[in-house]
């Protein structure tokens, strides 16, 4: 085998980088239009203590089937698109997947990290543009921010197909 039929890694290969770099870009555009509209991460303290809690829980997983385990880290970069807005939460999510031990090499990371990223700008930007207010010290708890979030009409449909179900009569 000659030297350079060594050093090209294949047509797969290059697909594969390829994708990685378009998920990178991807990534980077995103998170840019999520500074761009809404700003720099809203909270940093709460930013760190994401970031430790998400590392925390990625170490605890829950075997479903064979091949399957959720980590309990889901409900965490959830809550981060709402208490660290947009950028902050594809930070958080981007930083534990690339601090994350393990065997995965660093093309895997770096896609992970990518997609993370992206989660966490598009989770945001939804948050922000189904009504949820930017600064939560504007709301009065978590009623005021379901009715925020959900719209008025949509509390008020779901409330009155509540209150008329055969359980309430």
């Amino acid at each position: 085998m000659s030297p350079q039929a060594a050093a090209d890694p294949g047509p797969r290969a290059r697909r594969v980088n390829a994708v990685i770099l378009a998920t990178l870009v991807v990534a980077v555009l995103i998170t840019t239009l999520a500074w761009a509209l809404d700003g720099v991460p809203h909270d940093y303290v709460s930013l760190a203590v994401l970031t430790v809690l998400t590392l925390g829980t990625r170490v605890v997983r829950v075997r479903v089937v064979e091949r399957v385990a959720v980590a309990a880290s889901g409900i965490v970069s959830l809550a981060s698109c709402v208490l660290v807005g947009p950028v902050g939460s594809a930070l958080m999510m981007a930083t534990t997947i690339l601090l994350e031990r393990g065997a995965a090499g660093w093309r895997a990371r770096l896609f992970n990290a990518s997609m993370g990223a992206i989660l966490g700008s598009v989770g945001g930007l939804t948050y922000l543009l189904a009504g949820g207010p930017a600064d939560l010290t504007t709301i009065s708890g978590p009623g005021e921010l379901m009715v925020r979030v959900g719209g008025r009409s949509s509390w008020r449909a779901w409330s009155s197909a509540w209150s008329t179900s055969p359980a309430s009569r």
